[in-house]
């Protein structure tokens, strides 16, 4: 498996914070917008794990 160069995980994983929290803003119902909000966050963890 390829490593992502540290610059490009640190630019995912700003976009992911930043999407995170615009679909939020323009969701209303509340469940969804956790559900995204969750799975956005298990997205950026899983990117900040991976780094050393």
């Amino acid at each position: 498996m390829s490593k992502v160069p540290e610059g490009r995980r640190n630019v995912a994983a700003v976009v992911c914070i930043v999407a995170g929290l615009v679909i939020g803003l323009f969701i209303k119902r509340v469940p969804i917008g956790l559900l995204i909000g969750i799975v956005l966050g298990v997205l950026v963890s899983g990117l900040m794990t991976g780094r050393k």
